[in-house]
């Protein structure tokens, strides 16, 4: 989900000053997974470079549920802002760079600093706006529609996601994912 104030402005107004005692930057291999289900998602991530994922099984198949790039945040949303045990994973597809706060760290950074640019209920609601957007326009687009709002609105997702990761995520079989971008390219 992208934020409408890029969390890289912030995280240099963070880390930088009286804030960046909270916040901890992280380097993650490839393919780690970060949360597994019914585990509590103390963290959140602010990514500056690579990609991740938020995926749950659901009958036994693997669903995409949120995919986050460059300039993006990720976690479990209902598990980080409620503090209750999860039912996602989050893994990286890349090799990753981001900052971290904990729960703890926000509402402890909150506390002590009313003047910290960057609260719970502001974060909450950045993420309820985007994702709510995001769900809204899949769920009542056809297939080569959905592709192509994902395509135009977050390329870098689109070009750097494995295709049965993204198929997931847009509600569709790979077979039709690969059909739409076959399809795209011959009409470039």
């Amino acid at each position: 989900m992208k934020l409408s104030n890029p969390p890289f402005d912030l995280i240099s107004q963070l880390s930088s000053g009286k804030f960046g005692q909270y916040f901890k930057k992280i380097c993650i291999p490839k393919k780690r997974i970060l949360l597994v289900p019914d585990e509590v998602n103390h963290k959140i991530y602010f990514i500056e470079k690579g990609l991740m994922r938020c995926y749950y099984y659901a009958n036994g198949e693997e669903i995409t549920s949120w995919l986050a790039c460059e300039n993006n945040i990720i976690c479990s949303m209902a598990s980080f802002f409620t503090q209750k045990p999860s039912n996602e994973y989050i893994e990286t597809l890349e090799e990753s760079i981001a900052w971290e706060i904990s729960f703890e760290s926000l509402s402890k950074c909150q506390e002590t600093n009313h003047d910290v640019p960057i609260s719970n209920s502001l974060l909450l609601k950045e993420i309820i706006e985007q994702f709510d957007k995001i769900t809204m326009i899949l769920r009542h687009l056809a297939p080569d529609e959905r592709y192509l709002f994902m395509l135009n609105n977050y390329p870098n997702i689109v070009h750097r996601t494995p295709l049965k990761y993204l198929s997931s995520y847009l509600g569709m079989a790979p077979s039709t994912t690969s059909r739409i971008r076959t399809t795209l390219m011959k009409h470039e």
